[in-house]
């Protein structure tokens, strides 16, 4: 029994320490573990870290690298950042919306309007500041107004050429000549007309130049901005200055002799002059389309521009060279020219048409003519791009009533020189009507013509993406300058029907490659 418990506690004494070697071996490998995996811990963070480091510094030196080739289009040799820019939209809801939304709550900071046609962009003025487009408005209405003022004095010289009569009496000399070669009476008559259609061309010459000052983003900004100036010339100038001083200088002796038969005078000789604007519609009708359909101008250009180089290829015989125009190079109409013009025939109606009733009929033959032969240059002739949008036509309807007050004003007058106050009485409801009438179309239906309803755009987006997402690829890359839009490649020689067998095959020329790609929806 002694000698089994010796055994027992010898066993349990080796097991203790046996437990207890085991213990200590374990704990001294727990401790090596941890310290192991403490330092691979510590070796991982320091790589992370000097990894992270390393990413930081190559993207702080890539983020600068870009700042600098950006910063590098911003100097005063490639380029300077604008304020300006052109947003290509997907549909016309979106399109409506954000021309009608206030964007900025500070006024003269942000302005949408409608962009014009990419051909037609003038980019040097895309960017002007707010400032630099007042300044320049403000030029151009002080040359405006001084022109207008000034430029009395050669429409009322032109006027007074109408009436021979008139210039017999004041001018002796022009009495005596007429005396000598009187075949020179019905020339001096003629020549009124073809002088006031003259000073209308150097005018439109005149006010282009004026509307330059605008900061104009379009040709087509320009074309409305001169119908409108052409169109108050037209009326001040063209009618009144040569109705009035016409009218006086033909009676001149007689106002001379009695200052107080002024009224009866001008009574008397506001009728005669419908005869002066007969002959100026005629006259412009006849030269202007003379000269429109037989392109003395046109021809003139072809044959100058075949001398002046480049002419080594058809592509450079067909195009433009410094201001010269093949015929296959047509100039755009100038819708501003012949609407200014028809402003003209319009206050001559509403004015002569009780008058003189005769002025009807020559101004039917007129309308007639110019009709017919526009008509064919538009269709043979003209390119067909756009104008402004149906801009002009919208300015020429608001001009119409101011006609038709002209009009009547100015047949109250008449009434009331020749001292019929019950004649002249009754006019005065047809010109509270007139002015009713304006003031009420005034009120929503021009407002109506600058935007699309919401349902019209929601319809046609509808329609436009009845079988899928509308295909917007042809706007891929039109707002954007030409010189980044397409590469020319000298020289343009291809042959035509290489052209054809290429554009067959749907193979790209060299001309339509370019190493940019442009989103359609991008702000450029």
């Amino acid at each position: 029994f002694n000698f089994a418990g010796n055994l027992v506690n010898k066993t349990a004494g080796t097991v203790v320490k046996t437990a207890n070697a085991t213990v200590g071996v374990a704990a001294k490998t727990a401790n090596a573990t941890v310290g192991v995996a403490a330092k691979t811990a510590k070796g991982t963070v320091d790589v992370a870290a000097k990894t992270a480091n390393v990413a930081a510094g190559a993207a702080a030196k890539t983020a600068a690298a870009a700042a600098k080739q950006a910063m590098s289009l911003f100097t005063s040799e490639d380029g300077r950042p604008l304020s300006s820019g052109f947003v290509t939209f997907t549909n016309l809801e979106a399109t409506n919306s954000a021309r009608q939304t206030i964007h900025y709550p500070q006024p003269f900071t942000m302005e949408v309007m409608d962009a014009p046609a990419p051909d037609d962009v003038f980019w040097h003025n895309v960017a002007l500041d707010h400032k630099q487009l007042q300044v320049g408005k403000l030029i151009s209405m002080s040359l405006t107004v001084a022109l207008c003022l000034f430029w009395t004095i050669p429409m009322s010289f032109i006027s007074t050429l109408s009436s021979v009569e008139g210039l017999r009496a004041t001018i002796p000399w022009i009495d005596e000549l007429l005396d000598k070669y009187p075949w020179l009476e019905p020339v001096l008559a003629q020549l009124a007309p073809l002088l006031l259609v003259a000073a209308h061309e150097a005018l439109k010459i005149i006010l282009q130049f004026c509307s330059t000052f605008e900061g104009p983003v379009s040709g087509a900004t320009v074309t409305a901005s001169v119908f409108a100036k052409l169109s108050v010339f037209t009326i001040i100038q063209t009618f009144f200055v040569s109705a009035l001083s016409g009218g006086l200088v033909s009676q001149f002796s007689n106002i001379l002799q009695d200052t107080t038969m002024i009224i009866d005078l001008l009574a008397t000789s506001l009728p005669s002059q419908s005869t002066y604007f007969i002959q100026i519609m005629l006259v412009d009708t006849a030269v202007g389309l003379s000269v429109e359909l037989l392109r003395f101008s046109a021809i003139g250009h072809a044959i100058a521009r075949s001398l002046v180089p480049p002419n080594l290829t058809q592509e450079e015989r067909e195009s433009m060279s410094i201001f010269l125009r093949p015929f296959a190079c047509p100039r755009d109409f100038e819708h501003a020219d012949l609407m200014s013009i028809t402003v003209l025939y319009f206050v001559v109606y509403f004015v002569y048409a009780t008058i003189a009733p005769i002025t009807s009929v020559f101004m039917f033959i007129c309308f007639l003519l110019v009709g017919a032969a526009y008509r064919h240059q538009f269709v043979y002739i003209y390119p067909t791009k756009p104008d402004s949008g149906g801009g002009l036509y919208i300015q020429f309807m608001r001009l119409v009533p101011v006609c038709m007050l002209i009009g009547e004003l100015t047949i109250v007058g008449f009434l009331a020189l020749k001292k019929n106050a019950i004649a002249s009485a009754l006019m005065f409801p047809l010109l509270i009507i007139t002015i009713l009438f304006t003031m009420y179309i005034g009120q929503q239906h021009f407002k109506m013509t600058k935007f699309l309803p919401a349902r019209e755009c929601m319809d046609t987006d509808a329609k436009n993406n009845a079988l899928g997402p509308m295909d917007l690829e042809f706007m891929r890359g039109k707002y954007v300058k030409p010189e980044l839009r397409e590469k020319k490649v000298y020289p343009r020689n291809e042959p035509l029907e290489r052209k054809l067998r290429r554009s067959e095959n749907g193979e790209a020329g060299l001309e339509n490659q370019h190493p940019y790609n442009y989103d359609n929806t991008t702000i450029l």
